[in-house]
């Protein structure tokens, strides 16, 4: 079977050593000849844009799962416009910069780049899109930002300028984007599809798990009122008793701010991510559940005594 990739006839060194070889008729720019930094604010009546790692620059109001609430104040906020180049500095080195389509205002922290005119006589801002959220590309954010923590790096803006985007014929990125535009649709559709699957079999496995701990494993299993509204009935010879007269219940003192990046211990806070701590205030075989937050009933871990 042949690959849908054909070679091109003639390749070249592209002068960029992380970009390697490249067809023999591509060109390389730099990102600072076709984009120009700029801030525009006093947009308070614009529609509020985020930049996703997996999205791209979107309505902030077309994300459920969106719980960065914006600033009273949005004269501060950034004016961007179709095409516009939008960044998250802390986040470029994770993918979190797009092209975008819409108009709208996007967080202070945020760089906007405004295309010059002569990007479109060289460049479809739709493949810089594509190619700016590369790999290769996204490596290099990562090795021109600059901080303390991982969590707190920036991507200097200066360095950003100097990354050399590899560029075909303007009529060669077209045809280009509509490629990747029409196989990634169909693979969105296929993950859709296998989002459902997985939540319905994960509603299919939390369903077999409530059946087994609260009406047993026998269907002909006699049954009666437990007493408490939200059980139910349970089967006639199970007894029902309070959490408190089963175990102790009780708090850890410390919170997220105390975590270390190379601690010596386990450290559990109010999310799935496991954090690393230099001190143990409990060391036996327990539940732990989020007692406050946004976790409370949705984020619990069990930990068996080593």
């Amino acid at each position: 079977m042949g690959s849908k990739y054909q070679a091109y006839p003639e390749y070249k060194d592209s002068g960029v050593e992380w970009l390697g070889q490249a067809p023999a008729h591509w060109k390389t720019i730099p990102v600072g000849r076709l984009f120009r930094r700029i801030k525009r604010a006093e947009y308070t009546d614009k529609e509020l844009l985020s930049v996703y790692r997996d999205y791209g620059v979107i309505p902030t109001s077309s994300r459920d799962d969106n719980n960065n609430k914006p600033s009273e104040d949005l004269s501060p906020y950034q004016l961007v416009e179709p095409n516009d180049l939008v960044m998250n500095k802390m986040k470029a080195w994770q993918g979190s910069i797009a092209i975008s389509e819409y108009e709208g205002i996007v967080s202070p922290a945020y760089f906007v780049y405004q295309p010059v005119p002569k990007l479109f006589d060289v460049a479809y801002p739709k493949y810089i899109h594509y190619l700016l959220r590369h790999p290769i590309y996204i490596a290099q954010y990562l090795r021109q930002s600059k901080g303390i923590r991982v969590n707190q790096w920036d991507l200097d803006p200066d360095e950003f300028q100097r990354i050399e985007l590899l560029l075909p014929e303007k009529n060669e990125q077209i045809n280009i984007f509509r490629f990747l535009d029409h196989e990634t649709a169909k693979i969105d559709t296929l993950i859709e599809k296998q989002q459902q699957l997985i939540k319905l079999l994960k509603e299919k496995r939390q369903a077999v798990i409530s059946h087994a701990v609260t009406k047993g494993l026998n269907p002909s299993a006699k049954m009666r009122d437990s007493g408490v509204e939200w059980l139910g009935k349970v089967p006639m010879h199970w007894g029902v008793k309070r959490l408190k007269y089963l175990c102790d219940i009780q708090t850890g003192s410390k919170d997220t701010v105390n975590a270390v990046d190379d601690g010596m211990y386990p450290f559990f806070v109010r999310s799935q991510t496991v954090e690393k701590i230099n001190t143990m205030a409990f060391d036996c075989e327990a539940v732990l559940t989020a007692g406050d937050g946004a976790g409370v009933g949705k984020v619990y871990h069990y930990k068996w005594a080593i």
